[in-house]
């Protein structure tokens, strides 16, 4: 009778197994194909200068866009 509860058990243990790591795959592959992220990607694949131009021409919308946000959270008056 115990080597049956034994052999049941290494069956139960190796099926778990095999679920979890079907599910560490499944997780890695959803992982790859996400969307849209704020990182850069590692192989570029435009010009250094285009980049740079890109990069010039969004600054001012970002720091607009940061200036109101710290006017939004902060008393930024000049009151000494």
């Amino acid at each position: 009778m115990k080597g049956k509860t034994a052999a049941w058990c290494t069956i139960a243990f190796t099926a778990i197994g095999g679920l979890v790591m079907i599910a560490a795959v499944e997780l890695r592959a959803q992982q790859k194909s996400r969307g849209v992220t704020s990182y850069a990607p590692v192989a570029v694949t435009e010009d250094f200068r285009a980049v740079v131009e890109k990069m010039r021409a969004a600054k001012p919308a970002i720091l607009e866009r940061h200036r109101r946000l710290l006017e939004k959270r902060y008393d930024l008056s000049n009151r000494p």
